[in-house]
């Protein structure tokens, strides 16, 4: 009767850890999978409002080259003031710089 007992409390005393082994480690699991979750979404925001504010920027940038091909339009002769306006309005202006990489 005493070894039975004794086995059953090593038993009970075994299971239960491995309870707690188990319930730590799907916990930590749950606890990663709940925090990258919240961390992508904030993630996903924080890109959508820089991707807005890229577009602004190369808007802002192309108006400020357009704007500055238009002022060298009084800086050159009578004679050529036609061509050189004209020629800002067929301007092409590079925003390359101004790409941001986005990671997952």
């Amino acid at each position: 009767d005493r070894k039975i007992l004794e086995c059953n409390q090593l038993q009970i005393a075994y299971e239960t850890a491995f309870c707690n082994y188990h319930e730590g480690l799907t916990g930590g699991c749950s606890s990663y999978t709940s925090c990258r979750s919240s961390k992508t979404a904030s993630q996903r925001r924080v890109h959508e409002g820089v991707q807005v504010a890229e577009a602004s920027r190369k808007s802002e940038y192309e108006a400020a080259a357009r704007i500055d091909c238009l002022l060298k339009v009084f800086y050159v002769s009578a004679a050529e003031q036609q061509e050189r306006l004209q020629g800002c309005a067929s301007i092409h202006v590079n925003t390359s710089a101004l790409d941001i990489v986005y990671h997952a």
